[in-house]
């Protein structure tokens, strides 16, 4: 029996994990097969007679995922290269909360005026509360 790591990419959330680990515990000679979704990896203990590496990315890829053996080297190019995606994608996200936040400000804000005015109309004349809605008065 062998063991290898892989580097997974394309999964969201842990049914993604799970899909992984389906597909490649399916696998003829796949012993153990365990997916760590904050990793982003998997390890596998499989019979080199019955599978490979290349048969076990296939499966992550017809899965709708993608798996690459992982490198020695820790700070391998392509890791730099997915960290700068990352960085990207948590600045943008970052941009939208501040975004986000300064319209709602605003909105708030805003609103306060038409808000008051109904609150001191009701608590400075109280019969003003039944001449808005009923002409009888």
């Amino acid at each position: 029996m062998e063991n290898t790591t892989l580097k997974l990419r394309g999964m969201s959330c842990a049914s993604c994990a799970n899909n992984i680990e389906d597909a490649i515990s399916s696998l003829p000679g796949v012993e153990a097969c365990s997916v760590n979704f904050g990793a982003e990896q998997v390890t596998i203990t499989y019979d080199p007679g019955k599978t490979d590496v290349a048969e076990i990315q296939e499966a992550v890829d017809a899965a709708g995922y993608s798996a690459q053996p992982m490198q020695d080297n820790v700070l391998a190019p392509e890791d730099d290269a997915e960290r700068r995606v990352r960085q990207t994608e948590e600045r943008e996200l970052t941009r939208r909360v501040w975004v986000s936040g300064i319209v709602s400000t605003v909105l708030v804000i805003g609103s306060l005026p038409a808000m008051t005015r109904a609150v001191l109309l009701t608590v400075e004349k109280p019969e003003s509360r039944y001449s808005l809605c009923c002409n009888s008065r």
